[in-house]
């Protein structure tokens, strides 16, 4: 969970602050869970809706709600060779984009989902998503 954090809000020591709260919350929430085999979906749902939480109140999602960032003006283009791991590329994307690409690609999130979740409107998660991933796909180098 904290591995999912980290990368949701690319800070570590507030990723580790909100997976705490998570499973406090978790913890005190625990007789509202129906089914035990749901425990790490549930517990995963709690800690992502914190962090957006967090990441509303610092006022790091707000920009995504007036309008998409264009990716493509603000990095230059990947050098064939340059090698990054997930954690650096994703970093290289806006709070927002990577908060998107990240519900819908690793978390299985639909789009209204992500727009209910985080309050950007269904239009703008579905260009968070195509340019993060276009630019993700930019930063390793993948023509397909």
């Amino acid at each position: 969970m904290r591995q999912v954090l980290r990368r949701f809000c690319g800070d570590p020591a507030l990723a580790d602050d909100i997976a705490q709260s998570a499973f406090l919350r978790a913890w005190c929430s625990l007789s509202e869970l129906k089914d035990a085999d749901a425990f790490g979906g549930w517990t995963k749902r709690i800690a992502v809706n914190l962090c957006i939480d967090a990441l509303r109140a610092r006022g790091r999602l707000a920009a995504a709600v007036g309008g998409v960032r264009d990716l493509a003006e603000t990095d230059g283009p990947a050098h064939p060779d340059l090698r990054l791991d997930l954690e650096e590329a994703l970093a290289r994307l806006g709070d927002a984009a990577r908060l998107c690409v990240l519900l819908h690609h690793a978390e299985g999130y639909s789009h209204p989902e992500i727009a209910d979740r985080t309050g950007i409107p269904v239009g703008t998660v579905k260009s968070h998503i195509a340019r993060g991933t276009a630019q993700l796909r930019r930063l390793f180098g993948d023509r397909s």
